[in-house]
C-alpha cells in the first residue's frame, strides 16, 4: 500500500504542479469511507488551502470544506483527510490552493469526481 503511495506522490513532486488532489477509491458502496491525498509543493507565497466535496449536479455549494492557512515553505506537503458518507450520488472534491505573489492572489484548483453507490430514496 505504501509503494503506490510513495510512487504517486513522487511523481507529483517532479511535475510540480502548484496543488494536486486524489481521491481513494473512485467509487464506493454506501456508507463510505473515502481518503483524500492533497500535495501541494512547498512555496514561499502559499497562503491558504480550501479542501471541500459538493454534489456534481450543484458543484457552487460545497456540503463540506476545510480551509486551512499555510506559512510558506514551513507547511507540510501532504495532507491527508478521510471522508465518511452515507448518501448515494455523485460527488466533486475540489482543492483549492492561493499563493500571494506581487500583492496579487494566484488562486490554482484541482477537481477529483468520486461516487457513492447505494440505494435511492423511493419520493
Amino acid at each position: 500500500m505504501k509503494l503506490p503511495l510513495l510512487f504517486v506522490a513522487a511523481m507529483y513532486a517532479f511535475w510540480g504542479e502548484p496543488v494536486t488532489l486524489s481521491v481513494y477509491p473512485a467509487v464506493s458502496m454506501s456508507p463510505a469511507a473515502f481518503r483524500l491525498l492533497v500535495i501541494v509543493p512547498r512555496h514561499t507565497d502559499n497562503r491558504n488551502l480550501c479542501i471541500a466535496y459538493s454534489l456534481a449536479t450543484d458543484p457552487m455549494t460545497p456540503i463540506r470544506r476545510s480551509c486551512h492557512s499555510m506559512s510558506g515553505e514551513q507547511e507540510r506537503r501532504v495532507r491527508t483527510i478521510y471522508w465518511e458518507l452515507r448518501e448515494a450520488g455523485a460527488y466533486d472534491a475540489v482543492a483549492t490552493l492561493t499563493r500571494m505573489a506581487d500583492g496579487r492572489a494566484q488562486t490554482y484548483v484541482d477537481r477529483q469526481p468520486f461516487r457513492v453507490i447505494g440505494f435511492e430514496a423511493e419520493p
